[in-house]
């Protein structure tokens, strides 16, 4: 009988453990050990080696997305967006294309100019205010 074992530096997976000749299986980041029976028969594949770097800084908290979206609609176009904490969103059309967006948290605005050449969008600006 054959059975395969893969050694990941994460995790020792044996095909079918309700068959397998192996006692035991031991993994360090130095070397494999394995204990069967005699006459058994497997295969040891390492498939991924490699080692774990120092961790690094933690990050910034990052920020939650924004709740309770309040949606409106002028002349069945969605024109703007409140949420729970006061922050919201205003759409701007222009012959039917969306040509700016803020969004204002606070007292900062964030401004996303679209900008087309023809029907195609070409490029998006944006600028805190």
């Amino acid at each position: 009988m054959i059975e395969t074992v893969v050694v990941t530096t994460e995790t020792v997976e044996i095909s079918n453990p309700a068959t397998t000749n192996v006692e035991t299986l031991s993994v360090t980041t130095e070397s494999i050990t394995v204990t069967a029976p005699p006459a058994s028969s497997f295969t040891i594949e390492i498939s991924e080696v490699g080692s774990q770097g120092a961790q690094g800084p933690q990050g910034p908290a990052g920020a939650s997305a924004p709740k309770g979206p309040a949606f409106t609609y002028t002349s069945g176009v969605l024109t703007r967006i409140d949420y729970d904490d006061g922050a919201y969103k205003v759409f701007t059309y222009t012959s039917g294309k969306l040509t700016q967006l803020d969004f204002v948290v606070g007292s900062v605005t964030t401004r996303k100019t679209f900008n087309y050449s023809g029907d195609t969008l070409t490029s998006i600006d944006e600028v805190t205010l």
